[in-house]
């Protein structure tokens, strides 16, 4: 029985530095970022390059031939973990939401040697939270009155307010200022019949923890990737002097920009003429153009169009779609 236990001993032994020495053999995990002052960002989603630095070495601190690196198992701290070949020496994770975040490595070797090394606290995403919710009805007939509470965690340099009614095609409503420091309510009348999805812009700038100025960073709500079972805030506003109460156009039209940069529009139903006219966030028109009656399927080169959030306004003859696409 002693013997058995000694050379257990030998064969591995966990040291308190997060190394492990077998055989003579050292195994030291350790990472970092790819780019200086990555952990340190204003707003998700935020995506940050890792790359693995880790050695296996005699006792001396010289590599060896013997045994080798062969996979590596990264713990981004938000719950995943995500096994690697040691040939893919870098980790590229997109983190999604506000937080501090424990960041781990394990590297295993070709013998079966394993060793942790855990970074606490080492990605830090410090941004507002930021939202709102509708406070009165949000279905009805024009002008729909419609009041929106604003909610935030942290204070921002500026943030704009968009209610995303083109009202015609000299260009959309201005965006409404929203005032840091404290809870904001506002209220807009829709006054066009159409769907509408409002969404909140906030921009900041922020320092890294030498004191050095970042990149400026912006934050929108609702964002692209929602999670599950939150809802994107939609106003109806029907025509009532008319009966009018056609939402077809919305139901039955498919919108997005494709790999090539062009924006796509599918009609599964015929709507007449229909009207495209596009705007970017602070409301300008940066193009237009027309569906002729009886054609179902619109494409549109937006090469010229700076990146950015692109609102696509739709006029059928009885109704106005407004939606939000984001042009890389």
């Amino acid at each position: 029985m002693k013997l058995k236990k000694t050379i257990l001993l030998i064969v591995s032994v966990v040291f308190l530095l997060g190394c492990i020495r077998s055989y003579a053999q050292v195994l030291t995990p350790n990472f970092s970022v790819v780019n200086a002052g990555d952990t340190l960002s204003y707003c998700a989603p935020h995506l940050i390059n890792f790359q693995n630095l880790s050695k296996l070495t005699d006792s001396a601190g010289k590599p060896i031939t013997s045994d080798s690196i062969v996979s590596l198992t990264w713990m981004p701290g938000d719950g995943n973990s995500i096994t690697k070949s040691a040939t893919n020496k870098t980790l590229a994770f997109n983190y999604l939401t506000n937080n501090t975040y424990d960041v781990s490595l394990t590297v295993q070797t070709a013998k079966g040697l394993k060793a942790t090394i855990t970074k606490k606290g080492y990605v830090k995403i410090i941004g507002p939270t930021v939202s709102f919710k509708i406070i009165s009805d949000s279905f009805g007939f024009a002008p729909l009155k419609v009041s929106f509470q604003v909610n935030f965690d942290k204070n921002f340099r500026n943030g704009v307010f968009n209610f995303i009614d083109c009202r015609d095609s000299n260009g959309c409503v201005p965006p409404v200022s929203i005032i840091t420091g404290n809870n904001n309510t506002l209220t807009f009348s829709y006054s066009l019949p159409g769907t509408y999805h409002p969404f909140i812009t906030v921009t900041d700038t922020f320092r890294d923890g030498a004191g050095h100025p970042l990149p400026p960073c912006s934050l929108d709500w609702p964002p692209s990737n929602l999670s599950a079972g939150v809802q994107v805030p939609t106003i109806l506003v029907k025509q009532g002097a008319t009966g009018i109460e056609n939402f077809k156009l919305k139901d039955f039209t498919k919108s997005y920009i494709n790999a090539s940069g062009r924006l796509q529009i599918h009609l599964s139903q015929n709507f007449g003429q229909v009207n495209i006219q596009l705007f970017d966030v602070a409301g300008r028109s940066v193009g237009s153009a027309i569906i002729p009656t009886g054609e179902n399927d619109f494409s549109m080169d937006l090469a010229s169009i700076h990146s950015g959030i692109l609102l696509v306004r739709m006029q059928s003859a009885n109704e106005v779609y407004t939606t939000r696409l984001f042009k890389n």
